[in-house]
């Protein structure tokens, strides 16, 4: 199974080029890579963030007519509600939709974090269109767990109830690093809480925890696993850990979502680093809930009782 990028990922603005970073350059959003070349970039490691394998052969076919594999929905972004962050809701969509998404996630941080976005934020989000620029939009939140024995935010219940998805991560201005012990009993009592919905990037080399304890009760609680394209670039070490945690989803059946954690609107749907972990270790199709509409949106529709590509007229 080959899985692939959207070619048509920012096609409108640049014409026929990939954003794919090739490590040769200062741009943190990567350099601008022609089409015929993005299948050769995608074989290299990055620069500086080196892949723990060498990517099979196969890898260079992403374009060449095979199967594509492509995510549809990307459901972890962030729009400057959290102040670290650059895009407008509008822009995020039109990001989206410049990628082909037929969703996309607004998790804008917790109210923990410094420059998270404030409780009302959260509250507020029913005013949000539930589709625009063509995009179904999934109101969330990332939840920040909470030292030492991993808590999420105070969000009165009525706001978390609210929620369509909600992602709880470690993140170091909350949560100081502490041991591997201290992290995997954070994260079993996170398995526990009925409100989040999925684990974030936790490839983290930070935050260190017993993968296969915690994989392993994934299903038992119902939660789903992120792997997060953008902790290749700015989490150093993280693509080992995600390697190993995706061979232990693969050997417990645990379905896993792939998002870019974009933090403005031309990262969003670049899932590119990512994908080429998931292509190595041959991961199941099947697992990936954010590759297939109908399969996305039956865990919307069972789960949090939402109809995620509503028939309505867009804004």
């Amino acid at each position: 199974m080959v899985f692939a990028p959207d070619p048509r990922y920012r096609a409108r603005n640049r014409g026929v080029s990939e954003p794919v970073s090739t490590g040769t350059g200062s741009d943190t959003l990567g350099d601008w890579v022609p089409l015929e070349r993005l299948s050769k970039v995608l074989r290299q490691p990055q620069a500086g963030y080196p892949l723990p394998f060498s990517p099979s052969a196969s890898s260079g076919n992403h374009l060449k007519g095979e199967l594509l594999v492509q995510i549809i929905a990307d459901l972890h972004t962030h729009t400057c509600v959290s102040h670290h962050a650059f895009s407008t809701l509008r822009e995020m969509t039109e990001g989206a939709k410049d990628a082909g998404l037929s969703a996309v996630a607004i998790t804008d941080h917790g109210p923990v974090m410094e420059d998270g976005a404030h409780p009302w934020h959260f509250s507020n989000l029913s005013i949000v269109p539930r589709v625009l620029n063509g995009v179904s939009i999934i109101r969330g939140a990332e939840l920040n767990i909470m030292p030492p024995l991993g808590g999420i935010d105070p969000l009165p219940l009525h706001i978390l109830k609210s929620l369509d998805w909600v992602i709880a991560s470690f993140h170091e201005p909350v949560f100081h690093p502490s041991n591997r012990e201290i992290h995997t009993k954070a994260l079993e009592n996170i398995l526990k809480n009925p409100y989040v919905h999925c684990l974030g990037h936790l490839g983290d080399p930070r935050f260190d925890f017993d993968h296969e304890t915690i994989i392993s009760q994934c299903n038992t609680y119902g939660k789903l696993v992120e792997i997060n394209n953008n902790s290749v670039v700015v989490r150093r070490g993280s693509a080992e850990n995600c390697a190993d945690i995706l061979r232990l989803c693969k050997a417990y059946n645990v379905p896993i979502v792939v998002n870019t954690d974009s933090h403005i609107q031309y990262t969003v749907g670049d899932f590119s680093r990512a994908l080429a972990l998931l292509e190595q270790i041959d991961f199941p199709e099947q697992l990936v809930l954010n590759a297939n509409r109908e399969r996305l949106a039956e865990w919307f529709r069972k789960h949090r009782n939402l109809e995620l590509f509503p028939k309505t007229e867009t804004i």
